[in-house]
């Protein structure tokens, strides 16, 4: 009962989190509902919490269940008792590390979506000045469908890297999603977006990503997707990476 009640309304709750958080942000320009929620947060009951800080406390409270069910547990008089307490915590892990699959499932999809809108594919005579496409054939050959490409792939990694091609250092950034490889040159918007608050559950490896889409920026395809069957990984020294012919990431 417990399992089904309060760990699935919070799990329902945690996962809504974040698309509480940007209606909240969507709300902020409006005076009348600014005015009203102060007027909330002046109320004793709020413990001088804003907000955002309420909003919070019931994931922090869900992890917190099962170290005070177990004190709980200690001083129970009969083993019953005890025993009874023992599977309620059970059921509490199991349903936290359900929730933390959601949350890693529902992150990559949010984060594949917000790609879609973010990645740049030139066209092949945009990307190569040298190549030569007759002007009745370029519409056959359009830029490739990222939202095919994309949408139900797993992204794995990603990162900043240096690209050395031609004795030249490039900084890029890759994705690495579960069949391919993608290498991108970051372009940074002047005009700077803001974006809602990330939930506390999303994994800390994305801060640098999320941060950089917040800005707005924008990831510009440099070549074909290098398919993870034909990638090679090697270690270089600096020197050699330098020196070297081709283009080998770092």
């Amino acid at each position: 009962a417990f399992r089904e009640s309060i760990c699935h309304c919070l799990q329902k709750y945690c996962l809504n989190y974040s698309t509480a958080l940007f209606y909240l942000d969507s709300l902020k320009n409006r005076e009348d509902f600014g005015s009203y929620v102060k007027w909330c947060e002046k109320n004793q009951e709020c413990r001088r919490l804003q907000l955002r800080d309420l909003l919070v406390a019931p994931l922090q409270r869900l992890t917190r269940y099962p170290l005070l069910l177990k004190n709980v547990g200690k001083r129970s008089r009969t083993e019953e008792e005890e025993s009874a307490l023992q599977s309620v915590v059970e059921q509490v892990d199991t349903s936290i590390c359900d929730l933390e699959g959601k949350v890693k499932w529902l992150d990559n999809y949010q984060k594949v979506k917000q790609l879609r809108d973010s990645l740049v594919w030139l066209p092949v005579w945009e990307r190569d000045k040298q190549a030569f496409v007759p002007e009745n054939l370029k519409h056959l050959l359009k830029s490739a469908s990222l939202e095919n490409l994309i949408s139900h792939r797993s992204l794995l990694h990603k990162g900043k890297l240096v690209l050395t091609e031609n004795g030249k250092l490039q900084n890029v950034y890759l994705f690495l999603f579960d069949e391919f490889l993608l290498i991108t040159k970051i372009k940074r918007n002047k005009k700077k977006s803001t974006g809602p608050e990330q939930s506390p559950h999303r994994p800390p490896q994305n801060q640098e990503l999320d941060q950089l889409l917040k800005e707005g920026c924008t990831f510009t395809v440099l070549d074909q997707p290098v398919s993870l069957d034909r990638l090679q990984l090697k270690n270089i020294d600096q020197l050699n990476a330098a020196g070297g012919e081709g283009s080998t990431p770092q």
